[in-house]
Order: C-alpha cells, then sequence, then structure tokens
C-alpha cells in the first residue's frame, strides 16, 4: 500500500470541507478530503441549495448571503 501525501488535510466531506479544499487545490495545495461515509452525504445533503435574501436583515448574514450568490452563478461554469 502506497501512501499519497498531502499538504493539508480536510476533515468532513460536507460542503464547508468541500469548499475549503476547492479554494486550496486552486491555490497550488495538495489536499486530501477525508470523510466517514460518501462526500456531501450528511447535513450538506438534506438542505435546499437555497440562498435566501428574504431570511437576513442588513449586517454580516446579507453581505455573506449576496457575496455566496455571486459565486454560486459562476461555479457551474467554473467546475465544468
Amino acid at each position: 500500500m502506497t501512501l499519497a501525501r498531502s499538504d493539508v488535510a480536510i476533515i468532513g466531506g460536507g460542503v464547508i470541507g468541500c469548499s475549503v479544499a476547492y479554494y486550496l487545490a486552486k491555490a497550488g495545495a495538495s489536499v486530501t478530503v477525508i470523510e466517514r461515509t460518501a462526500v456531501g452525504s450528511g447535513a450538506s445533503s438534506v438542505n435546499s441549495g437555497v440562498i435566501s435574501m428574504a431570511t437576513k436583515k442588513p449586517g454580516r448574514a446579507l453581505d455573506l448571503a449576496m457575496a455566496s450568490q455571486r459565486l454560486y452563478r459562476s461555479l457551474g461554469a467554473e467546475l465544468g
């Protein structure tokens, strides 16, 4: 058995872990995602995937939701 080496190991293959892994890899790091079952099989697989602006009050939550919405528009094209 040959063990691969990574610059970074991400524990948890949900939306946050995969996002962190994606941006680290995009920056040139060698990344390994470690997940107990299947990637995205936990809480990330049961959410609606909606970025709701109507539920946010002005401030950080709304700012983050708006930034997420901008990133989401181009994600499909970026990932192919």
